[in-house]
């Protein structure tokens, strides 16, 4: 009896100690999920998120053509557009007499790629640039980035989207415009053959949508040409033909502006770098790629396991990452992305290395978290990822280590669709993002 209450004095001691030390005492059982009654279950980490917000990011040579606007509760107003210089066609009308203008047609198609409500109609807008594309004389091809344009516009649009068919969308310019243009090349004017004559008098397009809609979508650029210069070569029998106008190679790039005002993320200025911990913004991690806003993962107390318990293992580790209930699925516009990455990051929230794998057999795999949608009750969403050797090294580094975990879409994901995601802290009493850690040795 007397050896038995020295090793619970001692028990009691070493957890008062781990306590005073500003570290959250640790809760040990088992959950049954394995079969060896010495590997216990751990899930009473501390795990800390925050929102990491980039100053700004490449979009210049972007795969489509983003364009809209639309009111998201938690992020605020997202508005989208595009800018690109135009490349002039062959010029097969050249001192063709009996060649007759017909019509000058901006031409694209919707995509899959969306964000916000696509029930509404939507309008769209073409406007020429005042400013030419020179990034000696400006920075263009950021996410931040813009070039002066006419506000009255060339050509608007108004359209019932059903990005399921891939809708294709045509504005007609102005024909005493594509008349204009028409002449040039039947006269072989030199501001069509010189590529830069030819930019300094057609500066390019802001495509942009209107205050109205609510959604933004993803464009395709056609590769008949952005627009179409349709003329009739008049004979026997009437040819109809089209000359294109293509966009210049790389020069083209997705702006988007934000206006937060009332949501909780409203103190994340955009534009400027900054991490800012969950707890100031609701309780919630922010992911969504157009606006730069990355989850930013770390566990805070994990070195004091190994204070109390210097050789005991990590068999397994798993975190779970929680959607904030009611910000996707039923009764709103959005859904949950499919594939998500954890990349490693340090204090300087630079990510190094690949995305988190896993091996099977003797092949390594890229996790993109398992998702699983609880359709039924909505109680069981979640992103699973086997974090073990992530923690392992963490454990092996000590207090010292400053590593911690991203959560990103995978890349060429994040440019043909809106990627979004809320995610719950450790904090909140439905569904708290947890680490659990499968430990032998105790």
């Amino acid at each position: 009896m007397i050896n038995h209450n020295i090793r619970l004095l001692a028990y009691t001691a070493a957890l008062l100690l781990l306590y005073s030390c500003d570290k959250v005492p640790v809760t040990f059982g088992s959950d049954g999920t394995t079969a060896d009654p010495n590997v216990m279950l751990i899930d009473t980490f501390t795990v800390n998120v925050s929102t990491l917000q980039v100053d700004s990011f490449s979009t210049s040579g972007a795969t489509y053509l983003i364009a809209g606007s639309h009111n998201d509760p938690q992020l605020g107003i997202i508005e989208a557009k595009t800018y690109f210089e135009i490349s002039p066609p062959v010029n097969d009308i050249a001192g063709c007499s009996n060649c007759v203008f017909d019509s000058l047609v901006f031409n694209t198609a919707v995509s899959t790629g969306y964000l916000g409500d696509t029930t509404a109609p939507f309008t769209l807008s073409l406007h020429e640039l005042t400013q030419a594309m020179n990034e000696e004389d400006l920075s263009t091809g950021y996410n931040t980035s813009k070039v002066a344009y006419n506000h009255t516009a060339l050509a608007t649009g108004t359209f019932g989207i059903r990005p399921s068919v891939r809708d294709t969308i045509r504005l007609r310019l102005p024909d005493e415009f594509g008349k204009n243009i028409f002449r040039m090349m039947r006269y072989q004017s030199d501001t069509i053959s010189n590529a830069d004559k030819f930019k300094r008098y057609f500066k390019g397009i802001c495509l942009a949508g209107n205050s109205s809609n609510n959604a933004l979508y993803y464009l395709y650029k056609h590769s008949s040409g952005i627009i179409q210069l349709h003329y009739t070569v008049n004979g026997v029998r009437p040819e109809a033909k089209t000359a294109a106008f293509t966009i210049s190679g790389g020069r083209e790039f997705n702006a988007f502006t934000y206006n937060r005002t009332g949501t909780s993320i409203q103190g994340i200025t955009p534009g400027k770098a900054m991490l800012v911990n969950s707890s100031l913004i609701g309780n919630t991690g922010y992911l969504h790629f157009n606006s730069g806003l990355f989850p930013k993962i770390s566990f805070g107390n994990l070195s004091g396991i190994k204070e109390l318990y210097p050789y005991v293992q990590v068999m397994r580790a798993e975190l779970e990452i929680r959607p904030v209930k009611g910000s996707w699925g039923t009764g709103t516009p959005y859904s949950l992305p499919p594939y998500l990455e954890l990349r490693q990051t340090d204090d300087n929230n630079t990510t190094t290395g690949s995305p988190l794998t896993i091996t099977y057999g003797s092949s390594q795999y890229v996790q993109y978290g398992s998702l699983n949608i609880d359709n039924l009750y909505g109680e069981n969403t979640a992103y699973t990822y086997d974090v073990t050797d992530f923690v392992n090294t963490l454990l092996t580094e000590g207090v010292f280590s400053r590593r911690a975990l991203l959560l990103h879409p995978p890349l060429n994901a994040a440019l043909q669709q809106d990627i979004r995601l809320l995610i719950n802290n450790a904090t909140v009493k439905d569904k708290p993002i947890k680490l659990k850690l499968y430990v032998l040795g105790l």
